[in-house]
């Protein structure tokens, strides 16, 4: 974070032990983590009151330090009031800036809560001023926050050292832009209970400050539908559980989430929950990343089910991975119960050796003039899932190109004639996309017996009906497909997006070669186009450069289920 690096020479006098404490306390930006057990610790902590001179807040200061140009406001605006104050950095080489409450007496290797409210144009950082018994100071990092236009919750929750006597918490701005913040908050807090990387994890403790939540937990939706959630007095075990239930809906989804957890990167995970629910369910997995991206792995759809139903999951988690959430949503109208969430260390039960396989969705033209060519440069074989309807028409290939590939050691699969969303057909014009594909890609380029669903989605009455037709169904649910939890309708992938990088495709072919499981690749267009899910001729060279200098075996789809079945 730019702030560490600026003030790296001022952090002074910290112990090992107190800087694990801290990292594994470190729960931000999000509703409240932990039971209070004092008040506010910080004096006009909502900046209501000004001091004698009218221009500043009682009991607060501001400060800068560095080459900057900075103007300090005491806005008559807020958020829980009329008064707020306001940081703008006009012009910045280094330093930072920020205003900050009258430091408060505090005691050591004690848990503390910090949160305000604030919006800003850039990122900003909370940073921890620590001030010992022998006068002097600490500064420690708490986490960095997102630019937001709307009042956001700052958070984080930190273990003060065995010297510490008086602290306050710096919101800081270190660039070119504005910050405003309001309503802040300081208290000795008893940290929440996690278990298996979940807090509250069977939903039991209701929050101090409102009984109708679970403490840890949020709720959260996006789109246009009408989304209602509830706090439930009954549960699969103990006593609670919580449900979300959409009456509306045109598109979007919502779900109940706990607050962030620190997991490794570059892990083993399985997810699981139990629920009920009368529509199909999704469980995605949230990633935060040490850099503050965020991003998402979409683990596999669940049926409805009108008793508690067990569901459970793996995942690997990507590069850079600092914190992770889960959401249990639905995207349809209807409702989802859930309870008692565990994340828990995994080890997929291996192969004789890794595979990979590269597969290709739609049969985009880019596919043959880009990829076939680097394809028969490393000597790898690939599956190209083929939409029937779209060949000979503009951007995709020619019957031709098609048969090129084909004849090349390529295997062609299905993806329906006209790319449909198979959940919304009915059962006459599902039979139509799934048979009619396949018959009219077999005469020219033999067997077709691999599918992969458009958009990844599918239900129990398009599986059923991809068996009759199909070998195999490829969805585009993240994973890695292993001895245990395999299911050759449900073949899992990772999916190349533009934003994927070359450090991430690494970690996936490095961990299917040490655990032995199959990685099954997802790409669409390879060009410069940026599309969302294309990927450049040049980032596709260096991962079949990858391949080849790890010695990973490359199999068409077909190849690793003759492979993947003899030894289940």
């Amino acid at each position: 974070m730019w702030w560490q690096i600026q003030k790296k020479k001022h952090i002074i006098g910290l112990s090992l032990g107190i800087l694990v404490i801290l990292a594994g306390s470190l729960l931000f930006f999000f509703h409240t983590t932990v039971r209070a057990q004092s008040g506010n610790l910080l004096q006009n902590a909502s900046l209501e009151t000004a001091d004698t001179t009218g221009t500043t807040p009682a009991h607060w200061q501001s400060g800068h330090w560095g080459t900057n140009t900075v103007t300090f406001t005491y806005q008559t605006n807020g958020y829980d009031g009329s008064r707020s104050v306001s940081v703008d950095m006009s012009s910045y080489s280094d330093g930072d800036a920020k205003w900050y409450a009258d430091p408060v007496t505090v005691t050591p290797q004690t848990t503390y809560l910090f949160q305000d409210r604030y919006k800003a144009s850039v990122t900003t950082s909370l940073v921890a001023w620590i001030i010992n018994t022998d006068g002097t100071s600490q500064y420690l990092p708490l986490g960095d926050l997102a630019a937001s236009t709307d009042w956001q919750q700052a958070q984080a929750t930190f273990v003060t050292p065995t010297n510490a006597q008086r602290l306050t918490v710096f919101h800081v701005l270190g660039a070119v832009g504005t910050l405003q913040t309001d309503a802040y908050l300081l208290e000795e807090t008893t940290p929440l209970d996690v278990t298996d990387h979940v807090p509250n994890n069977s939903l039991e403790q209701p929050s101090d400050e409102d009984p109708a939540m679970p403490v840890g937990w949020q709720t959260d939706h996006w789109g246009t539908n009408t989304a209602t959630f509830r706090y439930l007095q009954s549960g699969h075990t103990g006593t609670h559980s919580v449900k979300t239930e959409i009456t509306t809906y045109t598109d979007g989804d919502a779900k109940w989430y706990y607050t962030p957890q620190l997991v490794d990167p570059e892990t083993f995970y399985t997810f699981s929950d139990y629920y009920q629910a009368t529509t199909q369910s999704r469980v995605i997995v949230q990633i935060t990343k040490t850099d503050g991206s965020t991003e998402y792995i979409n683990l596999h759809y669940a049926e409805p089910a009108s008793t508690w139903t067990p569901y459970t999951d793996t995942f690997f988690t990507p590069p850079g991975t600092q914190t992770m959430t889960v959401f249990h949503l639905i995207a349809h109208v209807g409702y989802v119960i859930t309870d008692d969430y565990h994340v828990t260390p995994y080890t997929p039960q291996g192969l004789t050796r890794g595979l990979v396989s590269l597969t290709f969705d739609d049969g985009w033209s880019s596919q043959y003039s880009n990829a076939f060519s680097l394809l028969k440069k490393y000597h790898d074989p690939a599956t190209f899932y083929l939409i029937s309807g779209k060949l000979n028409t503009s951007g995709y290939m020619t019957s031709r190109e098609a048969l090129n590939l084909s004849q090349a050691g390529n295997e062609v699969g299905s993806h329906t004639v006209t790319h449909p969303d198979l959940t919304t057909l009915n059962a006459t014009a599902l039979r139509k996309e799934l048979k009619n594909s396949q018959q009219a890609l077999q005469p020219t380029y033999g067997s077709v017996q691999d599918f992969a669903s458009p958009y990844g989605r599918y239900n129990s009455q398009v599986i059923n009906a991809i068996e009759q037709y199909y070998r195999s169904h490829r969805s585009t649910d993240a994973g890695f497909n292993a001895k245990d939890h395999f299911d050759r309708y449900n073949i899992r992938t990772q999916s190349i997006q533009v934003t994927t990088t070359l450090e991430e495709i690494t970690a996936w072919i490095k961990a299917a070669q040490q655990t032995k499981t199959w990685l099954v690749l997802v790409f669409h267009q390879v060009d410069t186009s940026g599309e969302s899910e294309s990927m450049t001729p040049q980032l596709f060279n260096a991962l079949l450069d990858v391949l080849a200098t790890q010695k990973m075996p490359v199999v068409t789809m077909d190849q690793a289920l003759n492979e993947m079945m003899a030894q289940l």
